[in-house]
């Protein structure tokens, strides 16, 4: 009878993680970061060394929704290296509602994808996803071989996300406690936060945000999310860094552009300058 039993059908080995890296190679862009400067003797060859390291990222790909800086690693020499991505929308905070959903939108975004998150940890990467009162920040981090398989996947679950109506009331539920809850924080937390709302431009207050989520419907989120994702402009900046080359880099952001419907005017007229240039 044994012999004879079969395989079950729940008995199997484990699917492929396409996120283990295979290749540590480590890229090396110096001579290219220092064509144009001047030639020292041998005496001054460690000094330019130095200066070389020190490089300030630059500005290598500008077009009319993204602007990309980028910068090579050149004093550690690992195969590891990171991904700051900021989708900019002015939808997504222009108003306390708009605040809320695009907080929901991040959590319920990140409990969907728990499967890859398991598989790019074991794999030596890590994401982190959160709302800003400009649009999403999404930073990645990790081997450089499977980074920009990561990034990538994560922006394009984000582009098809669809929610589900009960997971929506659960993570409501959660953010509703977490903003009930600041009330009970320590003095000196809630002296910050209030200098921030006094800081900044624009800055909606957690009572309003309380005020909104009590009465948010998922038929609302949905609205919203399909407005977000389907029916406003995006625009990116992003900075690259660690053991990626500049036409990896460069490569990723076009591909990003055609994710989020955009068309790239080229990276030929990016200029020079470092993170804080054109901004």
């Amino acid at each position: 009878r044994l012999k004879g039993c079969g395989l079950h059908e729940r008995l199997h080995l484990p699917t492929p993680n396409h996120f283990i890296p295979t290749n540590f190679a480590l890229v090396n862009d110096l001579n290219d970061l220092g064509a144009d400067e001047e030639k020292e003797d041998a005496e001054g060859k460690a000094k330019e060394k130095k200066k070389k390291a020190e490089i300030l990222p630059k500005l290598v790909y500008a077009s009319e929704t993204s602007k990309l800086w980028y910068k090579p690693d050149t004093r550690f020499s690992t195969p590891k290296g990171q991904v700051y991505l900021a989708l900019m929308n002015r939808e997504s905070y222009e108003d306390p509602k708009a605040a809320v959903s695009t907080n929901l939108l991040t959590k319920m975004l990140v409990d969907s994808m728990n499967e890859v998150t398991y598989y790019a940890e074991v794999a030596g990467l890590a994401y982190a996803i959160q709302s800003t009162t400009v649009g999403l920040q999404l930073i990645f981090s990790g081997y450089s071989d499977k980074l920009l398989t990561l990034a990538e996947e994560v922006v394009g679950r984000l582009i098809a996300f669809a929610p589900d109506r009960d997971r929506f009331e659960v993570i409501k539920e959660q953010l509703q406690k977490t903003f009930e809850n600041h009330k009970f924080e320590q003095p000196y937390q809630q002296a910050i936060y209030a200098t921030s709302i006094l800081s900044l431009k624009q800055k909606w207050h957690i009572e309003e945000y309380l005020e909104v989520l009590k009465d948010l419907a998922f038929e609302d989120f949905q609205t919203f999310l399909e407005k977000l994702m389907r029916g406003s402009a995006w625009t990116n900046k992003i900075f690259i860094l660690g053991n990626l080359t500049e036409a990896q880099s460069v490569a990723f952001v076009e591909k990003l552009e055609g994710q989020l419907g955009h068309t790239g005017a080229g990276a030929g007229g990016a200029g020079e300058g470092g993170i804080g240039s054109g901004s």
